[in-house]
């Protein structure tokens, strides 16, 4: 079935990791001393910033179904949803760049950093641009894949584009 085939991707996809783990830092035998300090100084501001986005990510649907209908909460759900797409480009670009760019700034290689940042922005705006225009030319089609009655959400898939563009447009952050 679906599932067992879902099951087996993610074994096998966490077995890669684990082997591409290894070839960085070995999982079994004697290991470095950790410097604690310098661990929590780095670890903590990036704990951080994803507590406060998984928080808003979840917070904003419950907010609305407060002040607004079940129904319009709804679409405005799937509307954020297909907006999505294009801001999953540059969290997965963030997702490389930040510790390059963390590295890059700790060895003080201010030029490295900027051509990195340059390069990276290119790469998220070229490849999300496109989704941007898809979402702004053809909302009510896109969103009618879910029911007809998503249509009406329109409004705020395009509202949201626009935020994504320029979310994507700043480069990584």
């Amino acid at each position: 079935s679906g599932f067992v085939g879902l099951l087996t991707a993610e074994a096998l996809l966490l077995l890669c990791a684990l082997v591409a783990l290894h070839r960085r830092v070995p999982l079994v035998g004697a290991t470095a001393p950790i410097e604690r300090k310098s661990l929590m100084k780095f670890g903590l501001p990036v704990w951080g910033i994803r507590m406060i986005e998984n928080a808003r990510h979840h917070l904003l649907p419950l907010l609305l179904g407060s002040l607004a209908t079940l129904s319009a909460s709804g679409v405005f759900v799937a509307s954020r949803r297909v907006s999505a797409a294009s801001n999953a480009i540059n969290t997965a670009m963030n997702q490389v760049y930040s510790p390059v760019g963390s590295n890059l700034f700790l060895q003080d290689k201010r030029d490295e950093l900027r051509s990195l940042f340059k390069v990276f922005a290119k790469w998220s705006f070229s490849l999300g641009f496109p989704l941007f225009c898809l979402q702004v030319a053809f909302p009510k089609e896109i969103l009618s894949l879910f029911g007809e009655d998503f249509s009406a959400a329109s409004t705020a898939l395009i509202v949201l584009s626009v935020g994504g563009l320029l979310n994507f447009a700043t480069g990584p952050v």
